[in-house]
């Protein structure tokens, strides 16, 4: 189920992110040692084992059984690891331990030249680490099986007395009959075992006293020296019989330093008895014979191995008197037919002896085991295990002795128990429930074992054999707690109120102890599936505290690389933690493959992986909300630097307004941007992954985080979310507009059979609006440094430069649409946070798109002017949302000084373009045109277009003596006609949406209509109209004319208004007018050229048209073409350097310098093979043998002829050879040799 981890590099850091600088330089090391010391392969092993229990489909026995397993594969690793550490740390006292005939080989000088070295402190640590947590092991292997086992394998007791049981069938029923009997023989089985398998070897350990003895290699015969002693006082006294310890003549019987009484016999215990002493060799020999009997007792021999070992040293008697009940490791050792009473009697008489008799400390120690004594046993202890070796022998000792007096008959054991005492370890340590604690407690407070006892290994040990693993799991949790949360607070093992336990407590895994650590969580995490079986639940802060535990280790996990182990124990975590600890420790797997491997281990292991990736970003803001008194928003964002606006660049932008840009991320940053992108490996999960986004983008901006957003923007898209999630095709994310396609698509039907809706859109409308306000800031960012860049006279731009400002022009404005369209108005639930959005980003993101085009317009193309001048139109419609944030925020004024500069620089701008950016064919059907603002010289005007001609002169004013006024007549005259129209300008000015062909009086800014004011008062469209005269419209002054002259005044005035009206109607109707216009017959000759002229162009246009269309389609056909043949060149090109490696390699022994080498190397061996048969020849001895005439020159060490002969002959093909290889190296060293001159 685990997959192998990868060996990718990756940057250490603490066990949270978060931490100072300190801490991770500090889990850096931490890591190196992990690397350097085997952890990486320890865990992996650890981990494939403890994969073994993922399977849930089994019986409760079955998976107790496979626990169990799991156990004894971990002894066993451990045990490996032991026997391997012991093969290259071979102490210097482990000669002794190979056997006598191996002595004389070459491998042993060898062996004994390599155990003659010190072995580093490092491996010697090492060693005694791995034989503590193989220790841990046996003992839990032995002692699960009894504390949880899945039935009852007790044997009922007999009742039934019988004088006919022997004490080992007694033994037996015993050890079945009674649980804690068991637990009891366990431990001192796993005590016996350790102490067996780590120390020397006996002969070993008794070699300095035997040097002391003075017998040379002799390890048998008893008191050798006390024996000569005796022998030679009887012959020199000539004494014969034995000797009477209280007789005159034992008095001169003396050791040989003459200060004590020697014994005056040899039986085993005459030196207790008679209260006299050996020879000091001899008490040298004894001490040698009672340690060698207390180690077999102490490693759990066998009977048959103590009596080889006493017989071997002629001391048969030793065994025997162990030979009763020695408590061997061994299940299948042959036991001694004793009777029960038998037993009794002899554990009293080594109680006995253990306190009252022997004449050293291990004597009474052997006796002390024997008969289950504390006092005597314990003066030789040394270790904490032999503390507790001798406690459980004592309490396994008296309870069998108990279990003895009730099978025995009353009558028989009376007298035993009155007559000979003995000591009852069971009342001693009370209540057998409690007896394993309290023994612990007295260690940890014994000067002797306290440093030991106190290790975090010991401890554990402890804990396991005083049955108390569960509290020992929660006190470790908790210190390892306080340890977390030292420096800085630690939510990934959070700190559990406890008085009782000391953050500096040494019994408790230091956090950097990452092999005790995964000793610990293995062992609480199988104690805890046993508790689960037997239906114990953890809850509360307990169970918190020892999660601490398995988080700390997979935080180590993490450090080591080994991430793919991580799933695994985060899975044995209750879910929620499990997730947290989980995604804490994964912000360092960043590859997409990596993160799906994860995935699908997540998914074997039970664990709801869509539950785990909503969870991350939930838990991450839930752990890290955003302060409640946050960043005004009015003024919180500038992009604009402290100088007055210019006419070309507008009000400038300020370069990296966003800031300088961070190397990495903060942390939580970085984690929340990595748990979107967690969404985009499974499937679903729509309105969950937007919710999200939105939330982490709101968090972003809020706290004006733009780095981090823009992050966010870069790494997770929208338009990839939807290309993931519902196979969308999307060409151009670059164009906004594919949402808004996306949008109305899904308003009646959905995407594809995507079973996209239109709610699930406007869930993601948020998510992409405010990514376009990130890329917007993002390209006015880059259009600012541009700027800068071109304003700086070193730098010098070209044409590439100004392609990139183009695109960037390009992009901010398709990611403005949004932006000026109800910017985070529409949203599914209603949110304060986007008025907050709105009130800071808007004012100043519009007035720096302004600027923005002011730019572009003076820079790449006047068409980016004149789409300021669209925005302003924009701004000022009346279903536009934008003007009351400006006014709100007021900061209108600024847009309306911007839009006047930008209206400024169209009207002094040239046609030139550098770069992308242009929009004339969309301004052209919005009714705009570059033609309305250039200001022209007069003349040039006049040449193409036909100014608006003045009003008909009206007629003279005429004198009191004119004829005309006697003949007026007194009807109604029409009114004046109106003034001639331009049509070719009026229409121009109406085509860019000015009504009626005029254009409106603006204000100082130069973009709001203004009324034009009249003298009265009065604008224009108020201004009444001139009243009718009425019939009597003749001044006065006609009135007096004579009729005659009137006549004639009125004729000639009604022609002149009949001519008058008729041109009038002409000009007042346009499409007579135009006819009149083009016309063959009545069109002006300049108008006829220009029109011929326009048709000649507008021809010409089409055509280059139609031929940019079709070298469009050939580039596009040889674009593709050429960039296949480059990937394929670049193929071969790989190829070819891939053979021509493979070829240097395969020729490199056949290259000049290896050539040169072998010929060198050749010369020089070829060399020293005629100075070795010259050297040969003149030390060789002739003819070995004597021929059979006895000649002369038999033997006496000169050559015959024949092999001079034949030693000339190949000496000489050898001198050939030599100097033929000579003169080829000297031929190449003159550059002689063809091919390489």
């Amino acid at each position: 189920m685990l997959a192998h981890h990868s060996q990718r590099p990756q940057q250490m850091a603490g066990l949270e992110y978060g931490k100072s600088d300190d801490q991770d330089d500090q889990m850096s090391q931490v890591s190196e040692i992990i690397s350097s010391s085997g952890f990486v392969d320890d865990a992996d092993r650890f981990a494939k084992a403890l994969d073994s229990l993922s399977v849930i489909q089994k019986t409760g026995a079955d998976q107790r059984a496979d626990i169990f397993s799991l156990v004894e594969k971990y002894y066993q690793y451990a045990t490996s690891k032991v026997q391997a550490l012991r093969k290259t740390h071979k102490p210097t006292s482990s000669i002794g331990l190979r056997r006598l005939d191996d002595s004389s080989s070459q491998d042993s000088m060898d062996l004994d030249d390599a155990d003659n070295r010190s072995p580093a402190p490092d491996s010697t640590d090492e060693l005694e680490r791995w034989e503590q947590e193989a220790q841990v092991w046996d003992m839990l292997r032995r002692l699960l099986p009894l504390r949880y086992s899945s039935r009852n394998i007790l044997r009922p007791t007999r009742h039934a007395i019988s004088r006919f049981q022997s004490t080992s069938e007694l033994w037996e029923e015993f050890i079945q009959s009674d649980p804690t009997a068991q637990e009891r023989k366990a431990i001192l089985e796993c005590l016996q075992t350790s102490a067996d398998d780590a120390r020397i070897d006996i002969d070993e350990l008794v070699r300095d006293y035997q040097k002391q003895a003075d017998r040379g290699d002799i390890i048998a015969h008893g008191w050798l020296h006390t024996r000569s002693a005796i022998k030679m006082q009887k012959n020199v006294n000539s004494w014969t019989g034995p000797l009477d310890p209280i007789s005159t003549d034992a008095g001169q019987l003396v050791d040989s330093n003459g200060s004590n009484p020697l014994v005056t016999q040899l039986d085993p215990d005459v030196a207790t008895r008679q209260g006299r002493k050996l020879e000091p060799q001899d008490e040298y020999f004894e001490r040698a014979i009672w340690l060698g009997c207390y180690e077999l007792l102490r490693r759990g021999r066998s009977l048959n191995e103590i009596r080889d070992w006493c017989v071997e040293r002629t001391e048969l008697w030793r065994a025997v008197s162990m030979s009763a009940l020695p408590l061997s490791k061994d299940e299948e050792e042959e036991r001694s037919p004793t009777d029960p009473l038998s037993t009794l009697l002899w554990r009293r008489t080594c109680f006995a002896l253990a306190r009252q008799g022997g004449t050293d400390d291990y004597e009474r120690a052997v006796y002390g085991i024997l008969s289950g004594d504390i006092a005597s046993v314990e003066k030789v202890c040394k270790s904490w295990d032999d503390f507790v070796f001798a406690h459980y022998n004592s309490l396994l000792r008296a309870q069998f002795d108990g279990y003895l007096m009730k099978r025995t008959p009353p009558d028989s054991t009376a007298t035993i128990h009155q007559s000979f005492p003995s000591f009852n370890a069971v009342q001693f340590h009370g209540d057998a429930s409690s007896a394993g604690e309290r023994l612990v407690s007295s260690l940890e407070s014994n000067p002797k074992t306290a440093g030991e006892a106190k290790s975090p290994l010991k401890a554990l040990q402890a804990a396991i054999v005083s049955n108390n693993l569960t509290q020992y799991m929660h006190d470790l949790g908790v210190a390892l707690g306080k340890r977390a949360n030292q420096k800085a607070s630690s939510h990934l093992i959070p700190e559990i109120d406890s008085a009782t336990v000391s953050v500096n407590d040494p019994r408790f895994f230091m956090m950097n102890d990452y092999d005790g650590l995964r000793v610990a969580t293995h062992v609480y995490l199988l104690i805890s599936q046993l508790e689960s079986l037997q239906g114990q639940s953890h809850t509360g802060a307990g169970h918190r505290a020892e999660d601490n535990i398995v988080a700390t280790y997979v935080s180590i996990l993490r450090l080591a690389n080994l991430t793919d182990m991580m799933p695994l124990y985060c899975s044995k975590l209750q879910e929620e933690r499990g997730f947290f600890t989980l995604s804490r420790n994964i912000t360092r797997v960043e590859a997409p493959g990596d993160r799906e491997i994860l995935l699908r281990i997540m998914a074997k292991l039970g664990m709801d992986i869509a539950k785990f990736v909503v969870y991350q970003p939930r838990s991450i803001l839930e752990q890290n909300p955003i302060p409640q008194q946050g960043v005004p928003a009015f003024g919180a964002l500038s992009v604009f630097l402290n100088t007055p606006p210019t006419l070309k660049y507008g009000r400038p932008l300020r370069p990296d307004f966003l800031g300088e840009e961070p190397e990495n991320l903060d942390a939580t940053d970085e984690a929340l941007i990595q748990s979107l992108e967690w969404f985009t490996l499974i499937d679903g999960l729509w309105e969950e992954f937007f919710e999200a986004g939105t939330a982490i983008y709101k968090r972003f901006l809020k706290g004006f985080n733009l780095h981090a957003a823009r992050a966010l923007c870069e790494r997770v898209r929208c338009a990839e979310i939807f290309r993931r999630k519902t196979g969308l095709t999307i060409t151009d994310e670059t164009d906004v507009s594919w949402f808004e396609d996306v949008r109305s698509g899904t308003i009646t039907a959905s995407l594809e059979g995507k079973d996209l809706s239109a709610e699930q859109v406007a869930a993601a409308k948020n998510f992409f609006e405010m990514e376009c306000l990130v890329q917007a800031l993002d390209s006015m960012e880059t259009i600012a440094s541009s700027e800068a860049i071109d304003q700086d006279p070193t730098e010098e731009v070209g044409r590439d430069f100004w392609s990139n400002v183009g695109i960037e022009v390009k992009c901010i404005k398709s990611h403005m649409r949004p932006i000026l369209n109800n910017w985070l108005l529409e949203s599914l639930h209603d949110d304060e946070d986007f008025t907050y959005l709105r009130d800071a980003y808007l004012p100043e993101t519009i007035i720096g798109y302004v600027s923005v085009l002011h730019f572009a317009g003076t820079s790449l193309s006047r068409d980016n002017l004149l789409e300021c001048m669209e925005l302003a139109s924009i701004i000022a419609r009346k279903d536009a949302d934008i003007a009351a944030v400006l006014m709100k925020a007021g900061r209108m004024k600024e847009v309306v000084e911007g839009f006047a500069n930008c209206s400024k620089a169209l009207a002094i701008s040239g046609n030139e373009k550098k770069g992308l950016g242009g929009s004339s064919k969309k301004l052209r059907e919005m009714g705009w045109t570059r033609e309305l603002w250039p200001i022209q010289d007069v003349s040039e005007v006049k040449m193409y277009t036909t100014p608006t001609p003045p009003p008909p002169v009206p007629p003279p004013k005429p004198s009191s003596h004119d004829v005309s006024r006697l003949g007026t007549p007194a009807g109604n005259s029409p009114r004046p006609p109106p003034p001639i129209p331009d049509n070719g300008y009026s229409g121009g000015l109406e085509s860019m949406g000015f009504p009626n062909g005029r254009i409106p009086t603006t204000d100082a800014s130069g973009l709001i209509p203004a009324p034009t004011a009249t003298p009265s008062g009065l604008t224009r469209q108020q201004q009444a109209p001139i009243p009718d005269p009425g019939d009597a419209w003749l001044p006065r002054i006609l009135e007096d004319k004579s009729p005659p002259a009137r006549t004639r005044l009125t004729e000639n005035l009604r022609i002149e208004a009949c001519r008058k009206q008729d041109l009038a109607e002409i000009l007042s109707n346009p499409s007579l007018l135009q006819a009149l216009t083009v016309s063959p017959t009545t069109m002006h000759p300049s108008l006829a050229q220009t029109q011929d002229a326009l048709l000649a162009a507008l021809t010409e246009n089409v055509a280059l048209a139609q031929h940019l269309n079709e070298l469009e389609t050939r580039l596009a056909h040889q674009r593709a073409s050429t960039q296949a043949q480059l990937l394929s060149a670049h193929a071969l090109d790989r190829q070819w350097r891939s053979k021509q490696a493979d070829m240097d390699t395969a020729l490199a022994p056949f290259s000049p310098a290896a050539l040169y080498t072998r010929l060198t190397q050749a010369m020089q061996e070829q060399e020293m093979l005629c100075a070795a048969m010259e050297e040969s020849f003149l030390e060789g001895e002739g003819t070995q043998g004597v021929g059979n005439n006895g000649g002369d020159d038999a033997g006496d060490g000169r050559a015959t002829e024949r092999e001079t002969l034949d030693w000339v002959r190949r000496y000489r093909e050898a001198r050939r050879l030599y100097y033929l290889r000579q003169e080829r190296k000297e031929r190449w060293n003159e550059r002689r040799v063809g091919g390489w001159r």
